[in-house]
């Protein structure tokens, strides 16, 4: 995998065994970079590739930058429904037609409670249920270095996104932190992305780190043999 972020002279590579880190000094490139992955923008200026065929980061890089209120967007939590509907039809095919049955019978029979008509889908889908229910995943841990253990356990385990990118993860959390975290999710073969702000701090063992400077010069380019 390969990420190139404008005005790099070429695309970092991107690799399941290091962190791979970013580091945009430049305060109004840092924050342009940020929002389009907020926005889950398309930019010639952020473009990820594998096998040198480019990909958008929408549906395919979970963007993570508040580790105090773990959230999974709409398009990840679209990803998981339906996930989770496959393996209900498929284990839970009888229990899942019932349920489906009923909330149609029962909506046929609410209806008829008042003097005038009312349309409803007839279809149920599991899908709308999960989303009826606010179904997501609880990921709630004693610290915030677990919590994000969990929280990205789960987005790789059931929706499976290309990468992972952090947001200033050495400003968050300390050296031991960031290395637990990265020892547990380097096993479960994730891409794991770090952007930063600025290149204040120590860096560890298994961490490439690329810089982006304030006049927008690429000035490091540091790799772990």
């Amino acid at each position: 995998m390969r990420l190139y972020i404008s005005p790099m002279s070429e695309p970092i590579k991107i690799m399941k065994d290091k962190i791979n880190t970013v580091c945009i000094e430049n305060t109004m490139k840092y924050r342009s970079i940020v929002l389009d992955f907020v926005e889950e923008n398309e930019s010639s200026d952020l473009v990820f590739s594998q096998n040198f065929e480019p990909f958008s980061i929408k549906g395919n890089v979970c963007f993570v930058s508040d580790y105090f209120n773990l959230q999974v967007s709409p398009t990840i939590i679209k990803k998981l429904y339906g996930y989770l509907e496959k393996l209900c039809l498929s284990d839970m095919e009888r229990e899942s037609g019932e349920l489906k049955s009923n909330i149609v019978l029962y909506l046929s029979r609410a209806s008829q409670l008042c003097d005038f008509d009312f349309d409803y889908k007839s279809e149920v889908s599991l899908s709308d249920l999960f989303k009826m229910q606010s179904l997501k995943p609880k990921i709630d841990s004693f610290d915030a270095a677990s919590s994000l253990i969990n929280y990205l356990t789960v987005i790789n385990k059931y929706v499976r996104p290309k990468c992972f990118v952090l947001l200033n993860m050495h400003l968050f959390f300390g050296s031991d932190e960031v290395e637990m975290i990265f020892n547990t999710l380097k096993y479960q073969g994730i891409y794991l992305i770090f952007l930063e702000n600025m290149f204040s701090f120590q860096r560890l063992p298994d961490e490439n780190v690329s810089v982006i400077d304030k006049d927008l010069c690429e000035i490091v380019a540091e790799t772990k043999k």
